[in-house]
């Protein structure tokens, strides 16, 4: 892959549309920023966590791009939905990372996608009430163009 930031906005938009075409579980909505606000029953997000790593080879630079990919549920505190809730995180989880697995160079654009840390959830909380859940799935896109050069 070329270094260039038009590919690196075809990756995200491969990721993106990756995220709200898994069928087990539906995501309506995928934005490039995390969320000011709940403000939606469930939504994802893919938010850019920086340069991960980088390495100098014949003079070009390979990267790797952090992301985490963030699913919003928003907290209705009933034990039914709740329970509900609980669901739907494993099931998102198993449903997007199957979704990647199927595109580890989203449609050509990074050498390859990496997904190596383990998913987490964690509450949002909004004045010690807890007001949305969150699941989040790390990945790093990698670009080494420079492996080709140097071969």
């Amino acid at each position: 892959m070329t270094d260039t930031k038009a590919g690196r906005e075809s990756a995200i938009a491969q990721l993106k549309t990756l995220i709200t075409g898994v069928t087990d579980v539906t995501i309506p909505h995928c934005y490039r920023h995390e969320p000011r606000a709940v403000y939606a029953d469930r939504y994802a997000a893919i938010v850019y966590r920086g340069v991960t790593s980088r390495e100098m080879t014949m003079g070009n630079v390979m990267r790797r791009f952090g992301f985490d990919i963030q699913v919003y549920w928003q907290m209705i505190l009933d034990p039914g939905t709740l329970d509900t809730i609980e669901k739907e995180i494993l099931d998102t989880d198993v449903a997007i990372e199957t979704a990647l697995f199927t595109d580890l160079s989203l449609g050509g654009n990074v050498t390859r996608m990496v997904l190596e840390e383990p998913s987490t959830t964690d509450y949002i909380m909004v004045d010690d009430v807890p007001v949305a859940r969150r699941l989040t799935i790390p990945v790093e896109l990698e670009e080494l163009e420079a492996e080709s050069i140097s071969l």
